[in-house]
């Protein structure tokens, strides 16, 4: 199938971003808000509990008209190039892109279909590395990064600068997971038990499947040239992403029920079985393992924080774990890991700042929530922030001490969602230019 660059009729650009105005090209629709009842006023946030905080509202966004359903981040920085960028699914069915530096809407989608996944992460991008000069003097033809995402039976393909449908196609079975992708391909797990594998360039029927013991819950992983599949059946599968040949195995001998994580080539597996697996990603060697007393309940993630690369997660009622992760001694075929510290009472992390990590956590009042700054090293706690009438607040993976420009310009930045259209960031005072401190 051949990829175009075609609008779909119907398809909206309303661009609208808080106190930085509306923007609204002749002619644009304006759907009508899903739930009447919900108020459009701005949220409240005490700006001085913030700032006491060590916060400021870095910026707020107003989707017009709209009542979200669903917001991630979405973006890999451990590729290096390519930018995360906020997403927010509508009640109208609309898909919204929201810059995560500046909250302006960059485009918009009407979809058209429910999302079929609005927990966790629901939508996949890809960013394509930058093509080298042809020293060949030849035409090259540019990559368009692509971002991907299931509606009721649909998968569907967009370019990531500006919203425009590449490609769509129905799926000839009942998606159980959220969609991967890879350079080549796109993943879907299936009630069938199976992965599925969709040819970029020619999307009409699968390239290529296999079916595990189990059902396929969680979203596929990619290290190129790697795909890695969690399933029911205990087993971390592992296939060529371009021809499905299979590699090797891993065995928890529990239902996988989270997203595998790749971190600087190793996977990080949380199971049923409480233990958090880290794996070679070429061979699946075991080279660290870690019981945590508690089935894992929550996927881990990483942050880059230039030296400190720390992973954490969640484990029940143990709560969330924070682990170093060491450099190679020389001779040494594994990666050395140290537990940090345990914090019992949290939930997730939520963000990296300069010194400091902040998770979530019970609050005190019913419907609030309660933001914990802890220290990165030793997990003492150091304050809270506790806000009204939140429906979100994201996990940002971002580090401002990374190497990666645009990480770092993200590190620090605290996300919230309200379903009546309003997205306000937070921005550790410490991260912004010029209030960094040593680390």
């Amino acid at each position: 199938m051949k990829r175009t660059l075609t609008v779909v009729s119907g398809l909206l650009l309303v661009a609208l971003a808080g106190c930085l105005g509306e923007q609204r090209r002749p002619g644009d629709k304006v759907g009508r808000r899903a739930a009447g009842d919900l108020s459009v006023d701005r949220p409240q946030v005490d700006e001085a509990k913030v700032r006491d905080f060590g916060f400021v509202v870095y910026w707020d966004s107003f989707v017009r008209d709209e009542v979200l359903s669903a917001l991630t981040i979405e973006g890999d920085f451990e590729q290096g190039f390519g930018r995360p960028q906020l997403y927010a699914f509508t009640e109208s069915k609309r898909l919204y892109q929201l810059d995560l530096n500046s909250g302006m809407v960059n485009w918009l989608y009407d979809v058209g279909e429910p999302l079929s996944f609005k927990d966790g992460r629901w939508i996949t991008e890809w960013a394509y590395r930058p093509e080298e000069p042809n020293v060949e003097g030849g035409p090259r033809f540019k990559r368009y990064d692509e971002v991907f995402l299931v509606a009721r039976d649909r998968l569907f393909a967009l370019d990531k600068d500006n919203g425009a449908e590449l490609w769509q196609v129905r799926l000839p079975f009942g998606a159980s997971s959220p969609p991967q992708a890879s350079e080549s391909h796109v993943f879907v797990g299936s009630w069938d038990d199976r992965i599925y594998a969709y040819r970029k360039e020619r999307p009409e029927i699968p390239d290529w499947n296999w079916r595990t013991n189990g059902d396929i819950l969680t979203r596929a992983s990619v290290d190129s040239p790697s795909v890695f599949v969690a399933s029911t059946d205990g087993f971390l599968h592992t296939f060529d992403a371009a021809s499905g040949e299979p590699r090797w195995q891993f065995d928890t001998e529990k239902r996988l029920l989270l997203d595998p994580l790749v971190f600087k080539k190793l996977i990080y597996l949380g199971g049923e079985d409480f233990n958090l697996y880290v794996l070679n990603a070429l061979d699946g060697t075991l080279e660290y393992r870690h019981g945590a007393g508690a089935p894992i309940s929550g996927r881990p993630v990483a942050i880059d924080n230039g030296d400190d690369q720390t992973v954490y997660f969640t484990a029940g009622a143990e709560g969330m774990f924070a682990v170093a992760r060491k450099s190679r001694p020389r001779g040494s075929r594994r990666t050395t890991h140290e537990l940090l510290w345990q914090r019992k009472e949290a939930k997730r992390v939520v963000a990296r700042g300069a010194r400091d990590v902040y998770v979530l956590e019970a609050a005190d009042a019913p419907g609030n929530v309660k933001i914990v700054r802890l220290g990165a090293r030793d997990g003492k706690p150091k304050g809270q922030l506790e806000l009204a009438g939140v429906d979100w607040v994201l996990t940002n993976s971002a580090g401002p001490g990374s190497s990666i420009h645009d990480e770092s310009l993200l590190g620090g930045l605290i996300v919230l969602g309200y379903k009546n259209g309003w997205v306000v960031a937070l921005k550790e005072i410490a991260t912004l230019p010029g209030g960094m401190v040593d680390k």
